[in-house]
């Protein structure tokens, strides 16, 4: 049997043509998504061990929280005096120490725009450059030389060269404290790199960063140079012990892993992201599978008849098609990792800046290749197993009655999946707890395919009733031939349905999103203007005083800063939003329910009111809030709000912000005009104030409105660009099964083309049976997507989403595109059908 099945592959190669691609671009997803996410954090294992490969001890600040890694995660620290790190000097063992500091800095060209997007893109950094060789990871270039003063700055090569910058040219750039310009008096490289993974570097002497990027006086952390033959642990100890609990001393093999160690968390979302995409791929290439086996099994059936009359066993039948989908499953896996690995190469030299040496673990090997192989096997083993149960004689007659849609015990699992799948949905999303909503969507998915031939039958039968009106004869067949084998037709569904219900899902998300940020910034705030920082997180945002000179002048009633920082509430780490309480609640309807946001001052704090209702807090209640600078500070309520749209869950005044988040600085501000000002003259007053900050961006309520909703465009045309990969597997299977259909039914259409069909109408019959089996998954996607958007949309009210909307100009695209796709992949099944010739067709049993 081994050799019978070996020589199946070889003599007829051309049957798993589609289970072969399906599988190997399901394993290319998977190696490609392994490779590049491998070769990333390999890349900054080895970046990071260059980086501190000479400091042998570090002083910091005491960790205070550690922050969400939606926010980049890592601990939040207070800032030291520079004065420690002449202390540090003074402790035996230590040879050099160096004090440092980083922060945000972003260049600008000559144009007067910002270079590179610290939101989207490589992140900006400003640092304080390194006097120390061993500290320092960057080396000059050229004619280069430190900066030593004000005025002067290093920025690294990558940035030099996209910017035409050479030693001697003028600098702009934006830091915290604004707008400045310097001499360029240096270019360095990181190591060997231009550039660490794109990120820019603009690098001032101490003194300046501390300017700039902190406060006089203040620094970030000391590095340390051990003397020869003093360990790292023993330098570490010594310095623990004359400094005391006010600092935090690691050495710098402790350094390397944490920074390791967060940037294997930070990739950690994008792996999972793409990982489970390409899960989804693989899901829908297993009922591609199983459509392509049943199609092999189909052709192979007077075969597989004739080996049980002659005596082969049940296990032998079924052995001889399990070796054939290991062999095909082996051999695909392989050539799809292959592939991954060339997209893996050709991402890399995209994502890493000088490109990198891809990665291949043995263990990311053997994942995906034990994953395709055992899919293969999984989705060919049930096909493989109903072959070797049908009788010899029934096989010689191609007896294949499939009853599936009638089954009780089928129906019966498949309802309690369906329900356990919505009541783990509903309880995940009411909880919050992401992994249960996951599982529940999971088990809803599920319980679909299981009933999916129950509802095969009559879906086609409904979705095809238009068709004997249009298409007569044609039509009438096509609609039969749909619900005659509802378990092959749910199969095929299937796959479209869990692709497209994703699809769905997303478009409906977004449009509802898309919908929420209109009616939050239409109903909740009465102005006219807003000025974006364009900073990023680490930027700091606006200074203070630009929102005090936009609030003087005559074309402006009222503006307000709107800031936000990181804090431990409770033992929690959260953000909170600052707001100036003399004009901020003029301009913001935040609903105040109970108390007096008069009262935001140095101690007084608002909290949204469900999550004080969760709480048991009440207005006059102490509240412990735990800053990174500051520590452990009580404020007392004094307002509760009803929405947290705009401010977030816990709202604070400028004093208070001012005092324990001294270097935020505002992300927005809020305007409104003067009654009689027009829009084109409250930009003319307000433009002259930003010009010291590049990044700023001064929009009316359109154009905000705009950009905040553009931000989500690449995150959904990545996710529609992955999704396709999944669609043209389904398409595969589209294929398969239209196949198999034909294959089964070759008497048939012999003697329909014997008492008068033309080939054409054998063909258009081939067609709307696949849009009617495309059909059936689509009307399904569509009810999934819009059902699981409705749920989460209302799950998510308190985050936000205030409208749910159907984008039913989207979803016609896509029930567009789904047809056109359908019609080419049934263009050589139906061709093929339509060449059957009449009397050889006849003579098949």
């Amino acid at each position: 049997m081994l050799k019978l099945s070996l020589r199946d592959v070889r003599s007829h190669i051309g049957r798993y043509v589609l289970t072969f691609l399906a599988v190997a671009i399901g394993v290319a997803f998977i190696g490609g998504v392994t490779t590049l996410t491998d070769t990333i954090t390999k890349t900054f294992d080895d970046l990071f061990a260059d980086v501190n490969e000479g400091t042998d001890a570090v002083v910091r600040g005491p960790a205070q929280f550690e922050v969400g890694g939606e926010f980049g995660g890592g601990e939040q620290r207070p800032r030291i005096d520079e004065s420690v790190v002449g202390q540090v000097e003074e402790v035996d063992g230590v040879a050099e120490a160096e004090a440092s500091i980083t922060g945000y800095t972003q260049l600008i060209d000559e144009d007067g725009d910002p270079f590179g997007n610290p939101d989207f893109g490589p992140p900006t950094f400003g640092t304080s450059w390194g006097e120390v060789d061993d500290l320092n990871p960057f080396n000059l270039v050229g004619d280069s030389r430190a900066p030593t003063r004000s005025g002067e700055v290093v920025v690294d090569k990558a940035s030099a060269d996209s910017l035409e910058l050479e030693v001697g040219d003028t600098v702009r750039f934006q830091s915290p404290a604004g707008g400045g310009e310097a001499e360029l008096v240096g270019i360095a490289k990181f190591g060997t790199a231009d550039s660490p993974f794109g990120a820019s570097f603009v690098m001032f002497d101490l003194a300046t960063a501390e300017e700039l990027l902190a406060e006089p006086g203040k620094i970030d952390s000391v590095s340390v140079v051990a003397d020869e033959g003093v360990s790292q642990t023993q330098v570490r100890d010594r310095l623990a012990e004359s400094l005391g609990d006010d600092y935090e001393v690691v050495t710098g093999a402790q350094i390397t892993k944490e920074n390791q160690d967060d940037a294997a968390q930070g990739f950690s979302f994008f792996r999972i992201f793409l990982l489970v995409f390409a899960a989804i791929s693989i899901v829908v290439g297993g009922f591609v599978i199983y459509t392509s086996f049943s199609f092999i099994v189909a052709q192979r059936q007077r075969q597989v008849a004739l080996l049980r009359a002659i005596g082969a066993s049940r296990r032998q039948v079924l052995w001889s098609v399990v070796l054939e989908a290991i062999v095909v499953g082996l051999v695909a896996s392989v050539v799809g990792y292959m592939l991954g690995v060339g997209l893996a190469a050709l991402l890399s030299t995209v994502i890493i800046e000088d490109g990198a040496s891809l990665t291949i673990l043995p263990a990311s090997v053997i994942q995906g290749l034990l994953i395709g192989t055992l899919v293969t096997l999984g989705s060919a083993f049930f096909p493989a197993w109903r072959a070797s149960r049908v009788p010899p004689v029934a096989a010689m007659r191609s007896v294949d009655i499939d009853t599936s849609h009638r089954s009780v015990v089928r129906l019966v699992i498949g309802l309690a999946v369906l329900v356990l799948g919505v009541l783990s949905l509903v309880s995940g999303l009411s909880s919050g707890t992401i992994q249960v909503a996951g599982f529940g969507v999971f088990l809803v998915f599920t319980a679909l395919v299981i009933l999916g031939p129950i509802a095969a039958r009559p879906a086609a039968a409904t979705l095809g009733r238009p068709l004997p009106l249009v298409r007569g004869v044609v039509g009438r067949l096509a609609q039969q031939n749909a619900a005659r084998n509802p378990k092959r037709t749910a199969s095929t569904g299937s796959a479209l349905m869990i692709g497209l219900g994703i699809v769905s899902l997303f478009l409906v998300f977004n449009a509802s999103l898309r919908q929420s940020i209109d009616d939050s910034v239409d109903d909740r705030f009465s102005g006219d203007f807003v000025i974006d920082a364009g900073t990023g997180f680490m930027g700091g945002g606006l200074p203070s005083e630009v929102a005090r000179e936009i609030n003087d002048l005559p074309e402006v009633d009222a503006a307000t800063g709107v800031r936000f920082g990181f804090a431990e509430v409770e033992g929690s780490s959260t953000t909170i939003g600052g707001l100036d309480p003399e004009t901020g609640f003029d301009l913001f309807d935040v609903g105040v329910v109970d108390g007096d946001p008069s009262g935001l001052d140095a101690d007084g704090i608002g909290v949204f009111k469900d999550k004080a209702d969760d709480e048991g807090w009440r207005v006059g209640d102490e509240l412990v809030v735990r800053f990174a600078e500051t520590g452990n500070q009580t404020f007392t309520i004094v307002a509760l709000l009803d929405t947290r749209d705009l401010t977030g869950t816990y709202v604070m005044g400028p004093e208070a912000f001012d005092a324990n988040i001294p270097t935020a600085g505002d992300a927005q501000i809020w305007i409104r005009l003067a009654e009689g000002t027009s829009i084109e003259q409250g930009r003319e007053a307000i433009a002259p104030l930003l010009d010291e900050f590049p990044t700023a961006e001064l929009q009316d309520l359109n154009e905000f409105k705009s950009a905040t909703k553009a931000q989500f465009d690449p995150f959904l045309i990545l996710v529609n660009v992955l999704l396709a990969l999944t669609i043209l597997i389904a398409m595969i299977g589209i294929v398969n099964t239209l196949i198999l259909s034909v294959v089964e039914r070759t008497r048939e259409i012999g003697l329909t083309r014997a008492v008068g069909a033309s080939r054409g109408q054998i063909r258009s019959t081939i067609r709307w049976e696949a849009l009617l089996i495309a059909a059936f998954g689509l009307v399904a996607a569509l009810g999934i997507g819009i059902f699981f958007g409705w749920v989460f949309v209302n799950a998510l009210k308190d985050e936000g989403f205030s409208s749910f909307v159907i984008p039913f100009r989207h979803l016609l695209i896509v029930t567009i595109v789904t047809a056109v796709l359908t019609l080419l992949a049934a263009l050589f099944p139906a061709a093929w059908a339509g060449r059957r010739p009449i009397l050889s067709a006849i003579s098949e049993r």
